[in-house]
């Protein structure tokens, strides 16, 4: 009987034991802290006007429309928007012309701004970003690698505002920017691989912390499409090519009646 009691009390503790063991190593597992790079702060340059060439002041007026923006597979992009907007009607008073707006839209310019103003700048951005990932397995996280690509174009019209019709119109192809930008984004599955052995190697392998690139990232490809795409744009707005459509213009503006 003495012995059959002692068996007993024996296997008691080597289940107590195990319940234990297996409580503190699969209950109690690796949280692993997410360590986020801080995003660019701000798209564009303080200092963009300053490069510009000033030119002779005209007394023609030219209408500001902020950039109407459409972006697939990325996130939002007023910031970039707001940044080309900004810069655009930098280059075109340096150019010599004066300013009206930004307009929300080109429906917001009213009649007597119509009336006043000389062509309204209207640009529209679409934008397509491409995310080509690659993921890596591992026993309590995962681990995406991807590049970010840039395809799809912005168009900037210069139109008539009291009829709409376009005497300037340029495209930028955004694909030829080149524009590809990697990041590592690595989140946590799980928080232990299960039983004594799994604990161990949890505890050998797992980092202190996963990283996350992503958004810098993206604020990166916004950062790099602005530099790219304000460059052409100085270049593709004259000064003398906008004048050279004044005679017609105010014959347009003439001919309208509501």
């Amino acid at each position: 009987m003495k012995i059959n009691f002692r068996l007993t009390k024996v296997l008691l503790m080597s289940i107590v034991v195990g319940l234990l063991s297996s409580t503190v190593f699969t209950g109690c597992g690796k949280r692993i802290p997410v360590q986020k790079k801080p995003v660019i702060s701000k798209i564009g340059n303080d200092n963009f006007s300053k490069t510009l060439k000033k030119e002779p002041q005209t007394s023609l007026v030219i209408g500001i429309v902020d950039p109407k923006t459409k972006v697939e597979g990325g996130k939002d992009s007023q910031e970039l928007a707001r940044a080309l907007s900004t810069s655009i009607s930098e280059i075109i008073s340096a150019k010599g012309f004066k300013l009206k707006g930004p307009y929300q839209s080109f429906d917001d310019i009213t009649y007597r701004d119509k009336k006043m103003i000389y062509l309204a700048v209207r640009p529209t951005l679409t934008l397509k970003i491409k995310d080509k990932q690659q993921v890596v397995r591992h026993s309590l996280y995962n681990q995406v690698k991807g590049v970010l690509t840039v395809s799809g174009d912005l168009v900037i019209s210069f139109e008539e505002p009291m009829t709409g019709q376009i005497f300037i119109k340029r495209r930028i192809n955004l694909s030829d920017l080149d524009i590809s930008v990697p990041y590592v984004r690595e989140y946590q599955t799980r928080l232990s691989s299960g039983g004594l052995t799994g604990a161990v190697m949890d505890s050998a392998t797992a980092p202190d912390t996963l990283v996350n690139t992503y958004d810098y990232a993206m604020s990166q490809v916004n950062n790099e499409i602005y530099k790219k795409v304000i460059t052409k744009i100085a270049k593709y707005i004259d000064r003398e090519e906008i004048i050279s459509f004044k005679s017609d213009i105010l014959k347009l503006k003439g001919l309208k009646r509501f």
